[in-house]
């Protein structure tokens, strides 16, 4: 059945109409007609998901587009090619044997790559925000305050300070979360029903005063694993460890 939908797919590029057959084991065939105008129809909220998240990455760069390189084989459908020009007036849109662009991007990058060498050609960044939640200022507001934020470079570090609340406290927790957020703070009702994805906690040995200054540090390497650190200025520190991904999987560390 997924054979036939593909070829079928792929006929629809250049005709108006034409059929999916399947075949069972009882030797009967079941021959579907379907038009590019069914295919438009069934395939259209997918289309408009695309186009919402080329908006959304145009958004916050704020780039300029001089042209469009549609990359994978879904980019040979005509109403694809149609929505980008509509979309972009007057903005060239390349559709060029698209199943084959990244396999053409990488063997023009392995033709000059140097081992050890870095041209800034090829990067590996952050796919989403890490931050940790805390309040706002005096207030009762809690906010995430991202340190890792989207699309940094990897291997990505960064720190805040924090203070604590209570006079006579005598630990602090860093919880922290991830979104799709890049913005310093994001408000804590993004994060509904969603829980953290590591705490750490920092015991102070003693009640230390209100306002006594913390660190949380986050890092985020390129093999996946995001370590958390809580620090004060006595040197009491206090680590966790969370394997984000492994090729396709999670990992808890």
């Amino acid at each position: 059945l997924r054979r036939a939908a593909e070829k079928a797919k792929r006929l629809l590029t250049t005709r108006e109409t034409t059929f999916a057959v399947v075949s069972f084991s009882d030797r009967k065939n079941l021959r579907i007609q379907v038009s590019q105008g069914d295919f438009e129809e069934i395939t259209r909220g997918l289309l408009e998901k695309t186009l919402a998240t080329v908006d959304e990455v145009l958004n916050e760069t704020g780039g300029k587009v001089d042209r469009i390189i549609c990359v994978g084989g879904s980019s040979n459908m005509p109403q694809v090619k149609r929505a980008l020009r509509a979309r972009f007036t007057g903005t060239e849109v390349v559709v060029s044997d698209p199943e084959y662009a990244v396999v053409r991007g990488v063997a023009r990058y392995a033709e000059r790559w140097e081992p050890g060498g870095n041209d800034g050609y090829l990067v590996n960044r952050t796919a989403l925000s890490y931050g940790v939640r805390s309040y706002v200022g005096d207030t009762e507001e809690e906010r995430v305050f991202n340190i890792i934020k989207r699309g940094d470079t990897l291997p990505a570090t960064g720190e805040s300070q924090f203070a604590t609340r209570n006079e006579g406290q005598t630990a602090v927790e860093f919880k922290v979360y991830e979104s799709h957020d890049a913005s310093d703070e994001v408000e804590i009702a993004a994060f509904e029903g969603i829980d953290e994805r590591v705490s750490v906690t920092l015991p102070f040995g003693k009640q230390v005063p209100r306002e006594t200054p913390v660190t949380a540090k986050l890092s985020l390497g390129a093999d996946g694993l995001l370590k958390v650190e809580a620090l004060d200025r006595e040197g009491h520190v206090s680590k966790a460890e969370l394997r984000i991904f492994v090729g396709n999987k999670e990992i808890m560390v």
